[in-house]
């Protein structure tokens, strides 16, 4: 028997550990306290200070257990097994190396093609925000296969900044590429989609539709709006919109471990077309659709809107649009006592049901009503899968209702206790019936004699924390605040990722919530976090909570200074083939690197690409990486009481907004202009020169700077267009023989331009079908559409089609490379003959196939050959064998 509590701390390279006194709840100096290894043995020893503290540095081997000693009296923490559950707080974020280390790796666009140079930034930085001039950088390319495609070492970065280029080829393969950028001992990954895709011409844009949808709501409205890239609109162009209904179970930050859906329901996917028609002239559609029946929904569920505008040639863009749905006012939210599904006969079982609004609050006052199922039946007698077993759980003739009744929900988890007395499948459900279609949310789980043990005994004692603000500035004070008994101990620390910032006890006034003030210092930036033990002594009896309770809660800091402010000017309209400039200037004069980069709008919009942000990264959310132990859930004979949740500042659901899919399609010329970091003058000023190629639609120009701690993203969209514009459309390769015929637009933006004659003519392997001028005519500023035919040769190769575009002064021409390519497998011939001494053999080489693929190869050997290059080299190109099957 021992009187001596311990509470262990584990960061970064520190250990540290409180004893108490178990009677009193007091801190208790002069415990001895001991590490001992995996072997038992001692690692360091001291002893505890007047406020029950000692605390360690540089223990290089695993701590197996804490032991503390005093008095003949002894106690032990396991460093395994006896940690703080922290799964129902909102310590979730990014993780940071040991030393602090961090990297912020970015490209230029989201996706490449074979055959284009990635550009590949990387801005790193040491605890302190600084990283050493010169510092050797290295970077290593692997294509899908993990195999090493590129290497190179760079020493030319200022202040962490690097950018790295290295080219594919175009007949690399497509994948997820990775990227490892290595500085002395740390490695940073990145991944690199390389995908044949074509940029959009249009844009596809969703106006004024609701951000979510609520049991009120009895039919889903909005806009659909399409432009060409340049400004113009999509004026009576094809469109389409199907709407998928899709199962999103509903979710809350505050409650983690509850489920907010009915397992026993099955929601099928519902599919309906639900426009097919013109845009108007202002290349705009109205749509408004009526919500099917959505009673029967196990719980919430979203719509994925896809809306499809084409080309007048075929060729069209997409956009997606997520909308969540709630069938239901309420939502009742379950926390199974055992996450794993399974429980032991006879084990008390608190299950725990709550109700909440769409916004996660606590509805109090209202009834709900509760029904437990048990089924002997092993799933497999009767059913094919065990989720074709529990869709016909309640029908079935095996399944009988053992316990019912009603409870009223409460700002805090209502209890429902059930006892299994048999083995078996059991359902909990449970419904609200305050409405008429009220939401019913149920799990399953399996009871036996070889369960485990009900889980809950490690969340006894947590402990709900307020804090005052969402978000703190630096001299700020945070207020946190939660529940207090009387007396209690208040052990209270500040982390940070894995690090202990500061450890103290806390007294508080007397009341019944104690508020604590916490001085946000720069040091605790981005994220740190309040950590509180509530620790009352053994004897108390004034209320049947733990002996020991505790809480976590974030607080998050931002501080302005961090931020760097950039105005960049451009020209508010481009055009192609011709020089623009660029300009950046930090609003406080000081200067500045950075990278800028100029890329095609379709293009970042395939992956809806944001511009790269450093600040983002470097301030975001940390995780709490510091692991607290302690032995108060096994002190015997000590109150456990009920469980309490927390209440953290922040939203409920993130949903995927704007999901769209690469395409493959036909090759283009792409406009992806990067430029690597690069200085301001001393005043904060640069300017940077481009030449915009042959290109019509949008381009996006990107800044991305870093100096020290402080960062900036600044972004603009310029159209690229001119008076007068073409916009061909053709198919990314032909065969021969084929014929084709081109869609081209015309766009006049002037009022003044009337007649355009419109020519093409060919290089290569196509020619021309009809005639190769035609004339459209314009009494106003629009658009119009002219066809050619054309015809691929009976030969394979490139060609080019060059489309020109007349109206007195007004010129404009566009250049396409297109490949025609053979559309059957190459046939192999061979023919053998034996040769006499003195012998004269001839060989007539067939004229088959397309006119310069032809290929001969004469062999002369000793030994009749095998003639099986041709099957290796099948062998080796086809794509979904493993090495074995290709050596073997």
């Amino acid at each position: 028997m021992s009187d001596i509590g311990l509470t262990y701390k584990k960061g970064f390279n520190q250990e540290i550990i409180f004893a108490t006194d178990l009677i009193t709840a007091k801190p208790k100096n002069g415990v001895k306290i001991t590490l001992r290894s995996n072997q038992n043995q001692i690692l360091d020893t001291k002893t505890t200070n007047d406020e029950g503290k000692a605390e360690f540095t540089d223990i290089k081997e695993d701590i197996f257990y804490v032991e503390g000693e005093k008095d003949s009296q002894r106690s032990v923490i396991q460093t395994a097994g006896m940690e703080w559950n922290l799964s129902t707080f909102d310590t979730g974020g990014d993780d940071v190396q040991d030393d602090g280390t961090r990297a912020f790796i970015y490209t230029e666009r989201g996706v490449y093609r074979p055959g284009d140079t990635i550009n590949v930034s990387i801005i790193a930085r040491n605890e302190d925000n600084t990283f050493p001039d010169n510092h050797p950088m290295t970077i290593k390319v692997y294509n899908p296969l993990n195999q090493l495609i590129s290497e190179q070492t760079k020493k030319d970065g200022k202040e962490g900044f690097y950018s790295f280029a290295f080219n594919t080829n175009e007949n690399d393969m497509t994948g997820n590429w990775g990227v490892d950028l290595i500085a002395g001992t740390k490695t940073f990954h990145h991944s690199i989609k390389v995908e044949t895709v074509i940029p959009n011409r249009l844009k596809v844009k969703f106006d004024n539709p609701k951000k979510e949808l609520l049991s009120t709501d009895k039919s889903l409205k909005f806009n659909l709006i399409s432009t060409y890239l340049f400004g113009n609109p999509a004026a009576n162009l094809d469109s389409e919109i199907k709407v998928t209904l899709k199962n999103s179970p509903k979710q809350f930050k505050k409650y983690p471990n509850f489920t907010f859906t009915n397992e026993s329901i099955d929601y099928k996917e519902y599919k309906e077309n639900i426009f097919k028609n013109k845009l108007n002239n202002d290349g705009k559609a109205s749509i408004s659709w009526n919500l099917p029946n959505l009673n029967k929904t196990p719980s919430a569920i979203e719509a994925d809107i896809s809306a499809k505008v084409m080309e007048r040639g075929g060729r069209d863009t997409e956009n997606n649009l997520i909308v969540p749905i709630n069938p239901y006012q309420y939502y009742v939210g379950l926390q199974n006592p055992n996450n794993n599904g399974y429980s032991k006969i006879g084990d008390n079982l608190n299950i725990k049901a709550v109700l909440l609004d769409t916004d996660g609050k606590s509805i109090k006052g209202k009834q709900l009503k509760y029904k437990i199922y048990k089924n002997n039946r092993h799933w497999w007698w009767e059913y094919d899968s065990q989720n074709k077993y529990r869709l016909h759980y309640k029908s079935d003739t095996q399944t009988e209702v053992i316990k019912e009744g009603k409870i009223i929900s409460d700002q805090k988890p209502v209890n429902i206790s059930f006892k299994p007395d048999e083995g078996g499948e059991y359902f909990v459900e449970v419904q609200d019936v305050s409405n008429l279609q009220g939401h019913i949310a149920g799990f399953f789980f399996s009871a036996s004699y070889w369960g485990e043990q009900n889980a809950s005994t490690k969340d006894d004692g947590i402990l709900s924390l307020k804090s005052d603000k969402k978000t703190y500035n630096i001299g700020d004070k945070a207020v946190i605040s939660f529940p207090i008994p009387e007396k209690a101990q208040y052990l209270i620390s500040i982390e940070k990722g894995n690090k202990i910032l500061k450890t103290y006890w806390y007294d508080p006034a007397k009341g019944k919530e104690a508020k604590v003030e916490v001085p946000v210092t720069k040091e605790m930036m981005p994220t740190s976090y309040f950590s509180v033990s509530v620790i009352q002594p053994h004897s108390q009896t004034a209320n049947d909570r733990p002996i020991r309770m505790y809480g976590v809660i974030p607080i998050n800091i931002e501080d302005s200074a961090t931020h760097q402010y950039i105005d960049l000017k451009v020209a508010s309209e481009l055009q192609a083939k011709k020089n623009f400039d660029v300009e950046i200037q930090t609003k406080d004069k000081q200067p500045t690197q950075f990278t800028i980069a100029v890329v095609d709008d379709g293009l970042l919009d395939l992956t809806n690409f944001a511009t790269p942000d450093p600040w983002k990264e470097f301030y975001k959310k940390l995780r709490l990486g510091v692991i607290t132990d302690d032995l108060f859930s096994y002190v015997i004979g000590a109150n456990t009481g009920d469980i309490f949740k927390t209440f953290s500042v922040g939203g409920d659901l993130d949903y995927r907004i704007n999901q769209q899919e690469l395409k493959k399609a036909k090759r283009f010329k792409l406009v992806s202009m990067f430029k690597a970091p690069m200085m301001t003058d001393e005043n904060g000023h640069a300017k940077v020169s481009f030449m915009m190629p042959e290109y019509l639609g949008s381009v996006r120009v990107m800044v991305t700077s870093a100096k020290g701690n402080r960062y900036a993203s600044v972004e603009k969209s310029i159209p690229v267009k001119s008076d007068l514009m073409i916009l061909p459309t053709l198919p990314r390769v032909l065969s021969p023989l084929d014929s084709v015929v081109v869609p081209v637009t015309i766009f006049a933006t002037k009022d003044n331009i009337r007649n355009v004659n419109v020519s093409v003519k060919t290089e290569g392997a196509i020619s021309i079908d009809g005639e190769n001028t035609k004339s459209v005519s314009f009494d106003k500023a629009g658009d119009k559409d002219v066809f050619f035919k054309l015809n691929a040769m009976a030969s394979q190769g490139n060609a080019k089609i060059i489309i020109t575009a007349n109206s007195g002064n007004f010129s404009e021409s566009s250049t396409t490379e297109i490949n025609v390519r053979p559309s059957s497998p190459r046939i192999f011939q061979t023919e053998t003959k034996q040769v006499n001494p003195g012998e004269l053999v001839s060989f007539n080489i067939p004229n088959r196939g397309i006119s310069g693929s032809n290929h001969s190869i004469l062999n002369i050997s000793r030994k009749a050959k095998l003639n099986i290059n041709n099957r290796l080299e099948y062998l080796i190109d086809y794509p979904y064998g493993c090495v074995e099957q290709t050596v073997s």
